[in-house]
């Protein structure tokens, strides 16, 4: 029924359009989306609308097993390394570091227990739309961990918000893909490689005893209070309700931050630049300088501006991995930009520039001004 074929083209290809889609300007790969949130419907209907654009097809569907589960993506994690290393098993998932640790974790521990969801299944994106919004996708995941890096270990009664308890459990369901980046568990799904499982469950009972939780089987209270000495934490004030949020992902040619008015934040000696660009995907890049008059020895002032069309062909996710857009000027020189947003700031680098230009938000700055 399928008659395309998927490569490390179509892999890359993918990963990049799927910055433009599902996860604007955020710190998410398509790697890290996949190993936080799973093969969700809303990347079932990306990925179908990729196929039918790269192949020129109209499935309904693609299902994820004709793309083999994005493997070419999801496997540099070195799932082996942990599956052969007791000692590394624990470093990275049970032991002291209290920002890694996640699957020896009460939060963590509780929240599964009450929700009856089995230790090593990872938890639904439809929990984080509930405990953040619609925007849960531009969540700062680690941004709770900053100043309380024993998060989710604290004593009762601590009541932990919407946002620490979905910082928890996007670091456990990361641990937990992590232990199912193999060739035998492209599924993201760790019961679908019972040896596997049947290696991790071993090291657990090395390390917990008799009590300890195991991969695939639901965790009980009693077990809780073996291991701790105390009832799980009572987590019902915490919403559980799972219905009616639903996240409509942004259009791919655009980006509604980049809209408006942008001055470089350095002027070079007499040199000063902005550029602007428009929702309808128009702008221009202006540079204002002040000279002297041959001549006359007079001061003169002139504006240079360049009027360009833009499209954004990958969205930004911050520094490390910077968006691509092509201007063309004057309606037939087209050079490449790339771009990326920090606290708010604008960088921007391309076309004959060997450096990265820092942009304010004008607009932005006089409203914040006036106000």
């Amino acid at each position: 029924m399928y008659d395309f074929e998927w490569g490390d083209a179509e892999n890359e290809a993918f990963a990049e359009y799927i910055q433009g889609t599902l996860v604007p300007e955020f710190t998410y790969t398509l790697n890290g989306y996949i190993h936080c949130y799973g093969f969700t419907d809303e990347l079932n209907k990306i990925l179908t609308d990729f196929v039918n654009e790269r192949f020129d097809r109209n499935y309904e569907s693609v299902p994820f097993s004709e793309v083999d589960y994005l493997y070419g993506i999801t496997k540099y994690n070195n799932t082996q390394f942990y599956i052969n290393n007791y000692e590394k098993f624990c470093d990275y998932f049970l032991d002291a570091d209290p920002y890694y640790g996640m699957l020896n974790n009460k939060l963590t521990f509780s929240y599964l227990i009450q929700n009856n969801i089995p230790y090593g299944e990872c938890v639904s994106a439809e929990i984080f739309k509930t405990l953040l919004g619609e925007g849960y996708l531009l969540f700062e995941r680690s941004g709770s961990f900053s100043f309380k890096p024993h998060l989710g270990n604290f004593d009762e009664p601590y009541k932990y918000s919407n946002e620490e308890l979905a910082s928890v459990l996007l670091k456990y369901n990361d641990c937990v893909s992590t232990l199912c980046a193999d060739a035998d568990i492209k599924t993201m799904v760790i019961t679908d490689s019972p040896e596997t499982c049947e290696i991790y469950n071993g090291y657990l009972k090395d390390y917990f005893g008799n009590s300890a939780p195991q991969f695939g089987k639901l965790m009980t209270a009693e077990q809780y209070k073996e291991l701790f000495g105390e009832e799980p934490m009572d987590l019902s004030y915490l919403p559980k309700d799972v219905s009616g949020v639903v996240y409509f992902p942004p259009e791919h040619s655009t980006s509604k931050d980049l809209y408006g008015t942008w001055v470089a934040c350095q002027s070079r000696g007499s040199i000063s630049q902005s550029c602007v660009f428009n929702e309808d995907n128009t702008g221009a890049m202006i540079t204002e300088y002040t000279g002297l008059d041959y001549d006359t020895q007079e001061e003169v002032k002139g504006t240079i501006e360049r009027k360009f069309t833009y499209e954004i062909i990958k969205h930004s996710s911050g520094h490390r991995w910077p968006g691509k857009m092509l201007l063309t000027f004057d309606g037939d020189k087209t050079e490449e930009y790339f771009f990326y947003f920090d606290y708010g700031d604008l960088y921007l680098e391309g076309g004959n520039d060997k450096y990265t230009t820092e942009y304010y938000n004008a607009e932005a700055k006089a409203a914040e001004h006036y106000h």
